[in-house]
């Protein structure tokens, strides 16, 4: 039957309200760790950068030995 107490209808609806809720709490979890990553690579730029410096200082010390050998 649908429309009475206790029916199909009311069921349904306790499902859609239920479902409802879940989303909302499901959404926010994600929201929460989206957030929690993003924050986890805040200094990944800078982090990067730092080891690029680092690299090309090690390279061209690493050349300028080697060159130095032939002079």
């Amino acid at each position: 039957m649908i429309g009475e107490k206790d029916s199909t209808g009311a069921s349904f609806d306790r499902v859609d309200t239920q479902l409802r809720y879940a989303l909302a709490h499901e959404q926010e979890d994600f929201r929460r760790a989206a957030d929690d990553g993003r924050g986890a690579f805040a200094g990944l730029a800078v982090g990067a950068a730092v080891l690029a410096v680092l690299g090309a200082t090690g390279a061209v010390l690493g050349i300028g030995r080697r060159l130095s050998e032939y002079r």
